[in-house]
């Protein structure tokens, strides 16, 4: 089964002043990462910290699933 990253609009804002969407859509994630754990992406800067917001199964029309991770930034915990 298939599992790719989504981001929040912060997210989506800060990866692309970083120039990390390129590197964020080549990674594969676990489909067992839960909400709240955090995804950290080494550059030559340092590191980059995100935090699973939330997790789904998506089924496309033709019924196939994937697991889709949505990351957030920065990685604060959520209420």
């Amino acid at each position: 089964m298939q599992t790719v990253f989504e981001l929040t609009a912060t997210a989506r804002r800060h990866a692309d002043a970083q120039d990390l969407l390129a590197a964020l859509a080549r990674i594969v994630p676990d489909p067992m990462l839960q909400r709240g754990d955090i995804v950290e992406i080494v550059t030559a800067e340092g590191v980059e910290t995100f935090i699973v917001h939330q997790r789904r199964l998506r089924y496309g029309a033709d019924g196939s699933p994937r697991w889709v991770i949505e990351l957030d930034h920065p990685a604060r915990a959520r209420s």
